[in-house]
């Protein structure tokens, strides 16, 4: 089959270029009203339709690309409720890419869409309806209101009814984190979302850091530890983690080597940062069990407890530099 030139366009009125002036701030959400739009589409009656035009008539956009498996997957059925349903319900494909792409990996996929219209090469409805996993399908009822947006598997014609129908539809919202930045460390997106992370305790270790001078603080809450020290010697960050009390470093047996290591502070100094942060049930002992073992790890150290002539006796042993 052969595929028209598909171009999304704006109806030319003040309103609507005002619209468009506007559209890189404008998003819309469930219950807001469509914008009067005009479009160009592929396999329609028409070549252009205004919005305005459907108004009692349930919309679907289905936003697909051609790499997505899941999205072409679902364009059968979506293919069959169009043919279904068509005296009250439009279902638009919606894609960023070019119709001549669409039209090539749809017919290396033996997909027959008979029924269905597409809109190609769009900018604008991506903007309307943001976005970041597809399938994506927006819904708008005959009132021309967003009723919901979801993924591909609750497209059923039990819920088209309910759309058509102009009834509330009981669907789970699909949020896409729009803000996601994969260049940001995890622990900083899931801040920003609001999502604590599932894993305990987070850490962080490093070597002198100039500015700051040596300090350490505990901060601790019914739901939040944070334990930090800045630019504290090895054998400090050890006292630490073991819990040993200032007035009794004297039970601290060190016992590492200096020897050539890969672990030393990135300015030659050997001073070191480290931070250990726990949400889920904080627990001071058990965020210092988790330091030492960092420690241990990062240092290629073993820190030991002996307990001789009911003294206790803390005993570190391994190769260091520091």
């Amino acid at each position: 089959m052969n595929f028209k030139n598909c171009l999304l366009g704006l109806l030319l009125c003040p309103a609507a270029n005002a619209f468009a002036q506007n559209i890189n701030a404008l998003s819309l959400g469930i219950g807001d009203t469509m914008p009067n739009l005009t479009f160009t589409v592929y396999k329609y009656p028409r070549s252009k339709i205004q919005l305005s035009e459907l108004r009692g008539k349930a919309i679907i956009f289905d936003f697909v690309s051609t790499w997505c498996a899941s999205c072409l997957k679902a364009l059968p059925h979506l293919n069959e409720l169009q043919r279904t349903n068509q005296d009250s319900l439009e279902i638009f494909i919606v894609s960023a890419e070019p119709i001549a792409r669409l039209e090539k990996i749809f017919r290396a996929a033996g997909l027959n869409l008979t029924y269905l219209s597409i809109i190609a090469s769009d900018s604008l409805l991506d903007k309307l309806f943001p976005h970041t996993i597809l399938p994506h399908t927006v819904w708008i009822n005959p009132q021309g209101v967003a009723a919901a947006f979801t993924g591909a598997a609750e497209v059923q014609q039990e819920t088209v009814s309910a759309l058509i129908s102009a009834r509330p539809l009981d669907l789970p919202v699909k949020a896409d984190l729009l803000d996601f930045d994969p260049q940001k460390p995890l622990a900083d997106n899931l801040a920003e979302a609001g999502i604590p992370p599932a894993n305990k305790f987070q850490t962080t270790i490093s070597g002198f850091l100039p500015g700051v001078g040596s300090f350490s603080s505990v901060q601790k809450s019914a739901q939040f530890i944070r334990l930090l020290y800045v630019n504290q010697s090895v054998q400090n960050l050890y006292i630490a983690a073991l819990g040993i009390r200032v007035t009794d470093t004297a039970s601290l047996e060190w016992l590492a080597r200096k020897e050539n290591s890969t672990h030393t502070s990135p300015s030659g100094r050997s001073l070191f940062c480290y931070e250990i942060v726990s949400n889920a049930n904080p627990d001071l002992k058990a965020s210092k069990a988790k330091m030492l073992e960092d420690l241990n790890t990062f240092f290629g150290l073993t820190a030991k407890i002996i307990v001789s002539e009911g003294r206790i006796k803390y005993q570190v042993t391994g190769n260091t530099n520091q």
